[in-house]
């Protein structure tokens, strides 16, 4: 069932998982701006006046109120958002502040105000953004309640600050399209203003308890009349295609945008490339959508001078108003390659396994060059060994296309590491191009597991459902033991046991393992269980950037390690982040995302809907790479961490979320229990949950089920 047949079942479960959200202490009136305020930290302008001032600062973790005083004043119009802070100061010569020249530099280690916007009001994502007293800015996005950000998020948004006799103070200007808008926002959001005072230190915030990042906590903003539907378009990850023409380097930029509006719009589409000498480059093209129709926009071709690490940026306008509707930026890796193989069979891990039962290699080899400069010339493709130049097969092809494609067959081929290698040549036998490819033929293990073209799981050539758990009971509870976290689902019935091995956990992100050390302690422990035949897979790390600040460098090489010592199990990242999963998708085989909304003490069904957006979002990376999507479950309450009002999910709830990933495209789940002695529902409940979803997965895995794959 394709993805625009699914969108019924989506919409039900997505009404299903709704909620009314909890109501904060405070409220915040919005004051629509006479005119919009010059931003330059002085609030001279008139219609600061009308803005209700904002004054009920509390120290933080306490009901007190702030002993240094902060007046804040808020105000909108249909295009931005304007904050505004006078921050009293008896001693101004106290400040602990200066100009930075990075880019989201540790501003909370110094004199200056917090803006945290909760957009959707679902307690769980907000935007944060921090000004220090010399005008330095920080601005990053944050999940879980306030437990994960990515400083990797830059904004586009002004501020300004003005140091006075007894105060200092803050403008800022937020716009619109710069928050990512979705049709889920509305005009009331979830919001908190903090102060930093570092001499005598002082944190106060206008959240219940004076909280900082504790989204259950954040004050209640009302009253933005604004029509955010103009801003509603979904777009997704910038990529590029590249080709040689006339000895230039020339670039195509593809974005995919689904207008969300309710509306037939015309758009502006701009694409800005900076090369790393700071060359700017821009296109931009003209895109109709109609009412939920979703696009590429393509815009090019860019001639480029060099390849290169590229600062991008995406703009999209109202062409007749020049108005921003939407504004992201992100770095892009520009390269050309003239020549490369794609492998068609074997699917998975350029890799053929025994239980496969494959018949033949299958390839295409793509040329980038004018069809109108191949007619000459000629394509050798073939097999070896990497330490032979003698061909298992080859095929020579005249005049080739700029897509080839070949099969080899299987039973030539020995067992081991071979190169698929490819040879473009002219009429004079001149080398033009040439390129190689990685192939695997292995030996057959028991237990051996490998990934179908249906992105079911086979052991042994059998299909296999991924039903697993983590921190089942204090016996599962070692994450904090450097590789030494076994992973085991409860034994359900029909459910092949199935044991998984954590690689990676506090040590890499607390420095106390150099990246040497990391990788001889994961060749260790793969060597040390890698013959165990009930051994399904390695789960390499979780919330790889936010949680433990590893580089998709580093996650790339710990993965070909662990797949070069046992390639007969898969690599398993866990993520909260959707960036996260496409930046690291090339370090994982098995990608689980978590989705942890704010559950509510007080509301039988709370907001689940992002639960079925991330399903969504991860289910498209998928198809596009191949990977297998499981679904990380949550059974724990956030109340437990510092959020308040907040409980375990309900057995409905998680039946919901289960079904919602289903949709998106899971193929497998993970129970993740934390604290579960506390609650005697997750001990003796969780398994017959667990049980159910066994039933599930029998129609998941039928031949001819219509669920997605």
């Amino acid at each position: 069932m394709g993805r625009l047949k699914r969108g019924s079942l989506c919409l039900i479960l997505t009404i299903l998982a709704l909620g009314s959200v909890s109501s904060a202490e405070t409220i915040v009136r919005a004051t629509r701006a006479i005119s919009p305020p010059v931003i330059d930290g002085r609030l001279t302008e008139a219609s600061w006046g009308e803005a209700i001032p904002i004054r009920d600062f509390r120290i933080m973790d306490t009901d007190n109120p702030a002993r240094f005083k902060t007046i804040a004043r808020l105000l909108f119009d249909d295009h931005n958002l304007y904050l505004g802070f006078k921050c009293l100061e008896p001693d101004m010569d106290s400040l602990i502040t200066r100009v930075h020249k990075e880019h989201d530099a540790p501003l909370w280690r110094e004199d200056s105000v917090e803006i945290m916007l909760d957009t959707t009001l679902d307690r769980t994502d907000y935007f944060h953004f921090i000004v220090n007293a010399s005008g330095s800015k920080f601005d990053r996005t944050v999940t879980q309640g306030g437990h994960v950000g990515d400083a990797g998020w830059d904004g586009e948004w002004k501020a300004k600050s003005f140091l006075g006799k007894d105060y200092w103070s803050v403008e800022v200007a937020i716009p619109f399209h710069t928050l990512g808008i979705t049709p889920e926002v509305g005009s009331t959001w979830g919001l908190n203003l903090c102060r930093n005072k570092k001499n005598p230190f002082e944190q106060s915030s206008i959240a219940k308890l004076g909280a900082f990042n504790l989204a259950g906590r954040f004050a209640r903003l009302e009253g933005l009349d604004v029509d955010f539907k103009r801003y509603t378009y979904a777009v997704g990850r910038v990529s590029i295609s590249t080709e040689i023409k006339e000895e230039k380097l020339q670039v195509m930029v593809g974005v995919p945008i689904k207008n969300l509006t309710g509306k037939r719009r015309e758009i502006k589409i701009e694409s800005w490339l900076i090369c790393p000498q700071g060359t700017p480059y821009l296109r931009s093209a003209i895109l109709e959508l109609e009412p939920g129709e979703e696009k590429e926009g393509q815009i090019g071709p860019f001639v480029l001078e060099a390849m290169g690490e590229y600062d991008s940026y995406f703009i999209i306008s109202d062409p007749q108003t020049r108005k921003t509707l939407h504004f992201s930026r992100e770095k892009l890796e520009v390269s050309f390659v003239p020549m490369a193989i794609e492998l068609i069979e074997p699917f998975y891990r350029e890799a053929i396994f025994a239980s496969q039962n494959l018949e033949k290699v299958i390839l295409e080899v793509k040329v980038k060059l004018p069809a109108g400069e191949l007619k000459d010339k000629r394509l050798l493709v073939g097999i070896r060994e990497p330490d032979k130049s003698a061909l298992l097969v080859e095929e020579v092809i005249k005049s080739p296309s700029r897509v080839n494609r070949v099969e080899f067959p299987n039973d030539r081929l020995p067992y081991g590491e071979l190169l698929i290698v490819a040879a473009l040549k002219d009429k004079n036998d001149e080398l033009v191009a040439d390129t190689k490819h990685r192939l695997q033929k292995l030996p057959h293990r028991k237990g051996e597991v490998w990934l179908g073209r249906d992105l079911n799981w086979y052991v042994d050539g059998e299909r296999f459902f991924f039903c697993a758990a983590w921190g089942w009971g204090p016996e599962k509870n070692r994450y904090q033991e450097y590789v030494s976290v076994n992973w085991a689902p409860p034994v359900v019935e029909g459910q092949k046991k199935i044991e998984m091995l954590a690689l990676l956990t506090n040590h890499v992100r607390t420095g106390r393992k150099s990246p040497a050390e990391v990788k001889e302690l994961i060749r260790a422990r793969v060597r040390e269980v890698r013959d165990k035949s009930d051994l399904f897979a390695y789960h390499l790390a979780d919330e790889p950037t936010q949680g433990q600040g590893i580089s998709v460098e580093a996650m790339e090489m710990f993965y070909h390690i662990v797949r070069e010592e046992d390639p007969y199990r898969p690599v398993i990242l866990t993520h909260n982040s959707v960036t996260d999963g496409f930046d690291y998708v090339h370090a994982a085989d098995l990608i689980s995302f978590h989705r942890y909304p704010a559950y509510i003490i007080n509301e039988r069904v709370s907001n689940m809907s992002s639960i079925m957006a991330f399903a969504d979002h991860f289910g498209r990376l998928g198809e596009k790479y191949g990977k297998s999507i499981s679904f990380l479950v949550q059974g724990f309450n956030y109340g437990d961490h510092g959020l308040v009002n907040q409980r375990i999910p309900s057995y409905y709830e998680t039946r919901a979320a289960v079904f919602m990933a289903v949709v998106g495209g899971a193929r497998g789940f993970i129970q993740y229990n934390r604290m579960a002695d506390h609650y005697p529902e997750l001990v003796i409940g969780s398994p017959h949950i667990i049980r159910e979803r066994n039933y599930l997965s029998r129609a998941i895995m039928s031949p001819d089920s219509q669920l997605p794959v």
